[in-house]
């Protein structure tokens, strides 16, 4: 690495590497510009290889005590070196350039040198990032007297960084389960003002969610840490805390995180969000939010739709996206609870008890008012069946089936329908005359024989 002068020096031509740029935001477009500031020349008088620094970088670059690589002079009479050189950078023509909206990319077949990448987007104040000396001096000069290229990974630092969260589905059934990931950037070790990396933590925090804390996966680049990290979940407010103690002192600047779980949909509505705290770098909060559907049905006299029947039973069935019913194999019935809280019957979670097949429409206080309400409940098709009719009133043997789709053009959620029973008539209006002749027939022989006995008296009294 030592500076050298050369009587006839070249460039090394045709001697190309990968360079890999790491922690980048993961929410928005980042736009990466590479500046050569050395370039590799090879001195045949002395057989040597060596750098020739750029001229507008000279002022601003330096070797490093291990005299290993070029680093930033150092600040001095309150001038802002760093700013200076990247600003010098800047205005010069880029040697390479690209706009990602991933966490990382790799610029390919990069001509051997030192350069200066500076990243730059809505999210983050990135320093600038020095990649140099990318050939491997363990295995340089080959045998042909070249130096070998060497790949270089290199993380962006910077004091600001986002969280994103993801979910699979965001209209579930209450009591089914949820997909979550959360990504998120290493933060760095260090800070410009020599503030060091102590505390990591991640923490999202659910409303209308049960996490489980068992399904906790984490990814640290292309490594599982789940085992080295620590990971709970508060009794009280349900929120998932990831703590990284253990690998702050890794040196995993900039690595990509991924954190996947799994959570339980315990309420009409159900949203999380994530953040973090670290001692060196700040983090933005992400949220994701669902919902499900509702269905209110009405019992109602099908000759007079405004007069509300009481006293009657159902049951429900899930018959699923596009299902239809089959009275003669009609499945399990769903197993339902009232909740007072939501003033409706919703799905039982698992184990819970008091769990119902059949809704009566007292709605939990004994009082029925005709009408029962369904919430929480995932798009597909629901089909009622009614094992009980109100007095009077026949039994509605078709049932009602309804369909809950939020991705229809005109979203169908929350549904309100009649069910329509027709009341049963005094006497038969189809059939034979039955056993009203019978009756007639008895009724003239009793007044005959009346009226042959008081005859009979008469006589016997005169």
């Amino acid at each position: 690495m030592a500076m050298t002068t050369w009587a006839v020096p070249e460039d090394v031509p045709d001697i190309v590497s990968d360079i890999t740029v790491t922690g980048l935001s993961s929410d928005v477009d980042t736009t990466l510009n590479g500046y050569k500031f050395a370039t590799l020349q090879y001195d045949a008088d002395t057989n040597e290889y060596s750098w020739k620094i750029e001229t507008w970088a000279a002022p601003y670059v330096e070797l490093n005590d291990a005299g290993t690589a070029y680093e930033i002079v150092e600040d001095h009479d309150g001038i802002d070196v760093e700013a200076r050189f990247k600003a010098a950078a800047q205005s010069q023509q880029y040697t390479m350039t690209a706009t990602v909206s991933g966490t990382s990319h790799t610029f390919e077949n990069v001509l051997i040198g030192g350069y200066v990448i500076i990243p730059s987007d809505t999210s983050a104040e990135y320093e600038p990032l020095f990649v140099v000396n990318t050939y491997d001096r363990t295995l340089s000069p080959n045998e042909d007297g070249k130096p070998v290229a060497e790949d270089i990974t290199a993380a962006a630092k910077s004091e600001d960084h986002t969280l994103v969260k993801e979910q699979s589905d965001k209209f579930q059934q209450i009591g089914d389960e949820v997909e979550y990931e959360i990504k998120a950037t290493f933060p760095m070790s260090q800070k410009s003002d020599g503030t060091e990396l102590t505390e990591f933590i991640i923490t999202d925090t659910p409303q209308g969610l049960s996490i489980d804390v068992n399904t906790v996966q984490v990814m640290l680049g292309n490594e599982n840490v789940t085992e080295n990290v620590i990971c709970s979940v508060n009794a009280d407010t349900g929120a998932l805390t990831v703590n990284f103690e253990n690998l702050v002192q890794g040196g995993h600047d900039g690595k990509d995180i991924v954190i996947t779980y799994t959570a339980v949909v315990t309420d009409t509505e159900y949203n999380n969000t994530v953040s973090a705290n670290s001692s060196t770098t700040e983090y933005g909060s992400d949220s994701t939010e669902g919902e499900n559907g509702s269905v209110e049905i009405t019992k109602v006299d099908a000759e007079n739709t405004s007069t509300i029947l009481k006293g009657v039973e159902f049951q429900l069935y899930d018959l699923g996206v596009g299902g239809t019913w089959n009275a003669q194999e009609p499945g399990t019935p769903m197993s339902l609870i009232y909740d007072s809280e939501l003033g409706a019957y919703r799905p039982a979670l698992e184990d819970e008890t008091g769990t119902i097949t059949i809704i009566d429409g007292t709605n939990g206080d004994g009082n029925a008012d005709g009408i029962i309400k369904v919430v929480g409940l995932d798009e597909g098709n629901y089909h009622f069946v009614e094992t009980k009719a109100p007095n009077g009133y026949s039994i509605n043997d078709q049932g009602l089936t309804v369909t809950i789709d939020p991705d229809a053009e005109t979203p169908v959620i929350d549904i309100e329908a009649n069910f329509l029973d027709t009341k049963l008539s005094s006497l038969p209006s189809t059939g034979g005359i039955g056993t009203t002749i019978f009756t007639i027939g008895g009724c003239v022989i009793m007044v005959t024989a009346a009226g042959l006995y008081f005859a009979t008296r008469k006589k016997e009294q005169k």
